[in-house]
């Protein structure tokens, strides 16, 4: 078999291996990341200092001295602003955020974009927040 054919055969049998869906969710754009300072338990971000939410798959990555994991700040499709602990509730692992599900990497828990479980073995959902958009900024409430 020479070099064109065997790359030709490769390239198909890898196409067949992989699933359109996990394709699509892949083109999920990379997350702004951010450290933000808590006062007075609410983490404060500047607008100026935020990505679009408001565009396709875009979310931010904010980090909190309270967490390992970050929090996921994202907007959903009727323009609510969402945060959710990226911290898994099985084992502890940093979910990642596909277009339309949270995922874990380490065991397989799935999670809807309101952080409830849709597949184990997660025992309970993901850790949410309150969060509050004013003119300047969004503070994401972390409780007591």
């Amino acid at each position: 078999m020479d070099r064109k054919t065997f790359l030709k055969s490769t390239a198909a049998t890898v196409a067949g291996l992989v699933p359109l869906a996990a394709l699509v969710e892949g083109c999920a754009s990379a997350a702004q990341v951010l450290h933000i300072q808590v006062a007075d338990n609410k983490a404060v971000v500047p607008l100026a200092s935020l990505v679009d939410l408001s565009l396709p798959n875009s979310y931010a990555k904010v980090y909190v001295n309270q967490h390992a994991n970050p929090i996921l700040v994202f907007a959903q499709d009727n323009g609510a602003i969402n945060a959710v602990l990226s911290t898994c509730s099985h084992s502890g692992c940093e979910v990642k955020k596909l277009r339309t599900k949270f995922e874990c990497p380490c065991h397989g828990s799935e999670y809807d974009l309101g952080g409830n479980v849709i597949k184990g073995p997660a025992p309970a959902p993901l850790d949410t927040f309150t969060v509050q958009k004013f003119n300047d900024r969004l503070e994401i409430l972390l409780g007591g």
